[in-house]
């Protein structure tokens, strides 16, 4: 067991117990990935940040009866899922993720032209992601995003999004394959230019 594991353990537990510092360190620790989550399926920012409170109200309330978990993250998606779904208002948005893609270190040994060209670089293969992603089905990116912005496995997916784990592999793959061929255009168009 990874001592990050032990102490989520702890800190779930200790939460379970009714110990109020524990709870508002779950909420610190989970509140940004669960609003960005919760925007890519639902466009409504005031819905979502009552459901979120709503959540976390009820986690709350029913922590005498709560099971223990292997992850707070992947447990919180699962129940702002089910609860966003319950109230239907699941809707297709398109996900922001120039800002995901920017979050890089800072060259200090560059110059400026070069970091020019970096962040030129980086706003192009942004926008060419954006559009990319827009143009997969409501599953496929939430499976993206699932998967690769928080990292989630195959099988956390699976049960999140409902879905057997092979469903899920095809679902991944065919999202990849799709970007790949959205990205490869652009990019090449780009390197010819050069």
């Amino acid at each position: 067991m990874r001592k990050n594991d032990t102490e989520e353990g702890l800190l779930w537990s200790q939460f379970k117990k009714g110990d109020r510092q524990s709870f508002s360190l779950i909420y610190q620790q989970n509140i940004a990935a669960l609003i960005n989550y919760g925007l890519k399926i639902c466009d409504d920012t005031t819905i979502l940040r009552d459901t979120i409170q709503d959540l976390f109200v009820d986690l709350w309330n029913s922590r005498l009866n709560l099971s223990d978990v292997d992850s707070i993250k992947f447990y919180l998606f699962k129940a702002l899922r089910f609860k966003l779904i319950r109230t239907g208002k699941r809707k297709v948005v398109s996900g922001d993720l120039s800002a995901f893609l920017l979050k890089k270190e800072n060259n200090t040994d560059a110059s400026i032209e070069d970091k020019i060209i970096i962040e030129e670089g980086w706003a192009f293969l942004s926008k060419t992601l954006q559009k990319a992603v827009a143009c997969l089905t409501l599953r496929q990116r939430e499976a993206i995003v699932l998967r690769f912005y928080h990292g989630f496995t195959h099988e956390q997916i699976a049960e999140l999004m409902q879905l057997s784990y092979q469903s899920v592999s095809n679902l991944l793959y065919i999202a990849i394959e799709r970007m790949r061929d959205i990205l490869k255009a652009p990019l090449l168009m780009q390197e010819q230019t050069r």
